[in-house]
């Protein structure tokens, strides 16, 4: 993780937010629920998704997969080592 002005707490609450939920969080919510402004929310989103791009790695929350539309959802186990 590169240097950051936001306590390490504030990162791992949001991590735990991020995996946690089934359809994801908006960077809204993580604004209401850290108390940091919406910019430092939209960052912060932005750096937590980033790596399950680049992996290819699906994030959690529901996925269209059939052909009928039905949604199911996807779960995988996030490791992070401090």
């Amino acid at each position: 993780m590169q240097p950051s002005r936001l306590p390490l707490r504030k990162w791992v609450f949001a991590m735990y937010l991020m995996t946690a939920s089934l359809k994801g969080v908006p960077s809204m919510k993580l604004h209401l629920d850290l108390k940091i402004t919406r910019k430092t929310a939209w960052y912060l989103a932005q750096r937590i998704r980033q790596p399950w791009d680049e992996a290819g790695i699906p994030m959690p929350g529901p996925r269209r997969g059939r052909p009928n539309g039905t949604v199911h959802s996807t779960t995988f186990e996030l490791v992070v080592a401090l």
